[in-house]
């Protein structure tokens, strides 16, 4: 008999009290009827014709591209393809403004470079320069960190399937 209670009140026990919500239906508005009048036929052109695609880039004296003219989303997009494209900058004078990093190739030698950070500063790329003249680190360079112009032609090398880029004779420009 004992069993027969201790079954009963387990099972009361694991049916539990159960609380059911009503819930009232809401009133649904009609959606409103929008109409629709027709449009012009709009014609579309192709975007891309196969010819590379080019923009007004501002240049300046004795320069062919000025970066430090532009907004940092250009800027972004135009080192960004000087880097995948290399071929389309080539002996082009190259004016831009960014960071002055130090870093080092393969070979273990130094080399220097304006570091440009994006707008969000999540993305920042750099290209490396080759000051024109006879030049000592650090005496003839500026601070790591510090804010930079430079100008310099445009040239790249290929070396195991990836493009090295870099201004060559470079200048630090006042300004």
């Amino acid at each position: 008999m004992r069993k027969w209670i201790l079954c009963i009140a387990m099972c009361a026990s694991l049916s539990g009290c159960t609380q059911y919500v009503v819930y009232e239906e809401e009133e649904v508005e009609e959606p409103a009827v929008v109409e629709v009048t027709a449009t012009p036929e709009v014609t579309l052109q192709p975007v891309h014709t196969g010819e590379p695609v080019t923009a007004d880039i501002p240049s300046s004296e004795g320069v062919d591209m000025d970066l430090t003219l532009m907004s940092g989303t250009v800027i972004y997009s135009e080192v960004y393809r000087m880097l995948t494209e290399p071929q389309e900058f080539d002996g082009k004078v190259i004016k831009i403004t960014g960071l002055f990093s130090i870093g080092q190739n393969e070979q273990r030698q130094r080399i220097f470079g304006c570091v440009i950070p994006d707008a969000t500063a999540c993305c920042a790329q750099g290209i490396e320069f080759r000051l024109a003249g006879d030049y000592t680190y650090p005496d003839d360079y500026p601070a790591l960190g510090s804010r930079i112009t430079i100008q310099g032609k445009f040239a790249y090398d290929t070396m195991d399937n990836y493009y090295n880029v870099h201004l060559d004779d470079a200048i630090l420009v006042e300004g």
